[in-house]
């Protein structure tokens, strides 16, 4: 991935979730490719415009993309070092109104107004599987591996609060994609060395359970709540989906 790609990766899916904010596409057959030539000529390759040179927007700063059209923001100040942010195929790392995204910086996990490129909250409490709830913009969820607890973190308050017990520690998801269903009811959790799938609303962990045996790759939930999905590592990777069946789950 080249530096500017690298940088720009959280400004460009920040400015896409924005509130109200349809993505721009082009829907003929051609090829669009990133300009050579003019003010947006990509680094020293093509031109002068990268976040290493004079003129290209500071944090906070945008510019409107000479192929789609869609407003760019920039929202970190990440040059020449590395960025550990956990963007991957999750929409969890915004939350729910998309005002907020979650970033990963070298000093520490944040989140970072996606209108203005400023820090909210520094410090915040995770790991790889962290992720903002699906329904509730001002809660971000978390737990320690090797605990039972369920944590939520209040991006008002800066407090954390325990949601539930489980009857076993947390082990991991993979830290790849979604483990709640877009309502933000059904979650997908490693209990105990099981996936495991539970209810928050009725408060009910199903019955059963799927080995987390994917070794370096994930497991997750569907966007409806109807499936558990795991990539198993290997070569070539395995994946696999799994219906949930809630009425005999209980």
């Amino acid at each position: 991935m080249s530096l500017i790609r690298q940088v720009l990766t959280l400004a460009i899916a920040a400015s896409l979730a924005l509130p109200g904010h349809a993505a721009a596409a082009v829907t003929d057959s051609g090829t669009h490719p990133p300009p050579t030539s003019g003010p947006y000529a990509y680094y020293a390759t093509h031109g002068a415009f990268a976040p290493t040179i004079n003129g290209f927007p500071g944090v906070g700063g945008s510019f409107v993309d000479p192929v789609f059209g869609s407003t760019i923001r920039r929202l970190t100040n990440e040059v020449g070092q590395q960025s550990d942010a956990e963007i991957y195929s999750r929409k969890g790392w915004f939350n729910a109104d998309s005002t907020l995204v979650h970033h990963r910086a070298p000093n520490g996990r944040r989140f970072i107004d996606t209108g203005s490129g400023q820090v909210v909250r520094s410090g915040v409490p995770g790991n790889v599987d962290s992720s903002f709830a699906a329904d509730d913009a001002d809660t971000w969820y978390d737990w320690s591996y090797g605990s039972p607890n369920l944590m939520k973190y209040s991006v008002s308050s800066g407090r954390s609060s325990v949601v539930k017990t489980f009857p076993g520690a947390f082990g991991e998801l993979g830290g790849s994609v979604d483990w709640q269903d877009r309502s933000g009811r059904y979650m997908v959790l490693n209990v105990a060395g099981a996936i495991r799938v539970w209810d928050r609303q009725a408060d009910v962990l199903y019955a059963g359970g799927i080995p987390d045996s994917f070794g370096g790759g994930w497991a997750s939930i569907s966007p409806d709540g109807n499936y558990v999905l795991m990539s198993v590592s290997g070569s070539p990777s395995l994946s696999q989906s799994f219906r949930i069946v809630t009425a005999a789950g209980r």
